[in-house]
């Protein structure tokens, strides 16, 4: 797989703690940051495809004609059923 440089700036308690950390696991920042990013990236696509998915759902709400039958419905339902329990 290729690779592309880049320079980021972050705070700098960030950076040791990053240093630290791949100091414990003896992997070198720049993969723990790989992996940081990997898991950003996945996680902002679930959440757009969720996000994608639940506005779909959205999509097939009633229109103002079908809520209104569906209220007139309702009301003759309950006149039917009215009084049996």
């Amino acid at each position: 797989m290729a690779s592309s440089r880049t320079t980021v700036s972050i705070q700098k308690s960030l950076y040791e703690t990053l240093n630290m950390i791949a100091q414990d696991l003896e992997l070198s920042s720049s993969i723990i940051l790989e992996l940081a990013i990997e898991q950003f990236v996945r996680e902002y696509q679930n959440n757009r495809e969720l996000l994608q998915k639940i506005n779909a759902a959205y999509d097939h709400l009633p229109d103002n004609e079908e809520q209104t039958l569906l209220n007139k419905m309702k009301i003759h339902h309950k006149s039917l059923v009215e009084g049996q329990w």
